[in-house]
């Protein structure tokens, strides 16, 4: 696999789409590398408001700290499912918003995240 190849990226999505388990997956493994999460974590179905703030706190962190590559499979694979497992995002969804939306023009994936963080996210809920 090539870093930043697009169809990679693009399948990898779909099956995540298709596919709880591995959806689960995605959201465990950032959230328990951040430790918001024990490795041995049961899949819950919506975690509690707030709960992913180390989680939040990495995400934005290697939005402006990696390269555009990791940046697009963030965007476009991560955000959306970490948005739908705390729309919160750790309490700060709106450093997020802000993270995003700066990039816009650069990365294609973030038109997709911030539609997921308008959807999912705790201020569209109010």
């Amino acid at each position: 696999m090539l870093i930043g190849d697009a169809d990679v990226l693009s399948h990898y999505r779909a099956l995540l789409v298709r596919e709880p388990s591995l959806q689960w997956a995605e959201i465990w493994s950032l959230a328990s590398y951040s430790k918001d999460l024990s490795p041995a974590a049961a899949a819950p179905v919506r975690l509690p408001p707030g709960r992913l703030r180390g989680t939040a706190e990495q995400v934005l962190a290697d939005l402006d700290a990696t390269h555009a590559a990791y940046q697009e499979y963030l965007l476009a694979c991560a955000v959306p499912l970490l948005i739908q497992a705390d729309p919160r995002f750790g309490n700060r969804e709106s450093q997020l918003v802000t993270a995003v939306s700066e990039r816009v023009d650069s990365i294609p994936a973030a038109r997709a995240a911030l539609a997921a963080i308008r959807r999912y996210g705790y201020r569209s809920k109010r």
